[in-house]
């Protein structure tokens, strides 16, 4: 008795299982699939999101550097204008000074 009820025992769970395992197989395939497939869909779209913020920022860069380019120009070109304008003012001052010493000499001569 105890061979046939050990073959049949046997039987039972060694058929029994099997479906259950492939079920459990079959359902840890298709989880797998959907997740590896959200995760590359998910990698992709954050690819083509930091490729995106990367160009926005590159271009934000390369204005910003134009831009400070151009405000170094300016300065550049301030700085100069306002050197001659004191060389002028020098100029002028010291002109001044010479006229006025000049109208001195003359009104020295005329009182003389």
């Amino acid at each position: 008795h105890s061979s046939i009820l050990d073959g049949s025992v046997n039987a039972s769970f060694s058929g029994a299982p099997k479906p259950v395992i492939s079920e459990v197989d079959r359902m840890y395939v298709t989880i797998k699939s959907e997740m590896d497939a959200r995760c590359s869909s998910l990698q992709r779209s954050t690819e083509a999101l930091r490729d995106e913020v990367r160009g926005e920022f590159s271009s934000r860069l390369v204005d910003l550097d134009e831009k400070v380019t151009d405000l170094r120009r300016l300065l550049a070109d301030e700085r100069e204008r306002r050197s001659k304008s004191e060389k002028q003012m020098q100029e002028l001052l010291r002109w001044k000074e010479q006229a006025l010493f000049s109208i001195e000499d003359l009104r020295r001569k005329v009182d003389d």
